[in-house]
């Protein structure tokens, strides 16, 4: 009996068995294991994570800065700078903006023009629209537009590196200057003083800091020379033969 099934065998074997074969097909024959394949493909993503572009709809609300008109333009020119970035750059025709991220109230829903959608209203009862729209999107985010006007960048050969040593000095000598005491402790009270009053009193010696103050050395004229040599031999007691219009 049992040469019987050998022989039955190998009519229906013709040739060598191949072993690698039976491996195979007993390997095909096994089903695969969910939950082995997404554990597999979460460890992907992770390594992977870094290289994944995700990708996103975003609204631009120009607000009133641009006319609905100038979108539909076929030869319109529109250039988006730094669109990862927290401020986005975008250039339509000549006009710059700058925008700033923002989340919606809601959900912004796109809709697109769908050239084979037949209506599906009875005309009897209401005209069919002219056009026919499907979804397209929807996006929380919002991308508030501003104008901005952008000037020519200066040229790098016209901009002094280093100012120049008079300015340096100019300008050590004006911030020294705005330190220096130029009025003594009385005349900064007298400031105060209503017009046509007295200073009701005289401080002197070091109280008035004389010692601090600054003055500035002013050209005087020939007649205030004159005046104040003339007060002075006026005011001298040892000066008995002086008249008014003498000279000294």
């Amino acid at each position: 009996m049992e040469a019987l099934r050998n022989l039955k065998f190998e009519k229906d074997h013709d040739g060598t068995i191949d072993e690698a074969s039976t491996t195979e097909a007993e390997d095909s024959a096994v089903e695969p294991d969910p939950e082995l394949e997404a554990e597999i493909a979460a460890i992907e993503r992770e390594i992977d994570g870094d290289y994944i572009d995700e990708e996103m709809l975003v609204f631009a609300d120009f607000e009133t800065h641009l006319a609905a008109d100038e979108l539909t333009n076929p030869d319109i020119r529109i250039k988006v700078i730094g669109i990862d970035s927290d401020n986005p750059v975008i250039q339509i025709n000549d006009d710059i903006y700058r925008g700033s991220y923002d989340f919606a109230m809601g959900t912004n829903v796109f809709l697109e023009e769908d050239p084979e959608a037949k209506s599906k209203i009875d005309p009897l009862y209401s005209l069919d629209p002219p056009k026919m729209y499907k979804y397209g999107g929807q996006s929380q985010k919002v991308l508030k537009m501003k104008r901005i006007f952008a000037t020519p960048k200066a040229d790098v050969a016209t901009i002094k590196t280093e100012p120049e040593a008079d300015l340096l000095e100019e300008t050590k000598t004006t911030m020294d200057e705005r330190y220096l005491v130029t009025r003594s402790y009385e005349e900064a009270l007298n400031l105060h003083l209503p017009f046509g009053c007295f200073p009701p009193r005289f401080i002197e010696g070091e109280q008035n800091g004389e010692k601090v103050v600054h003055r500035k050395a002013t050209a005087l004229t020939r007649v205030d020379n004159d005046m104040e040599d003339d007060a002075a031999a006026r005011d001298d007691p040892r000066d008995v033969d002086y008249r008014p219009g003498m000279e000294t």
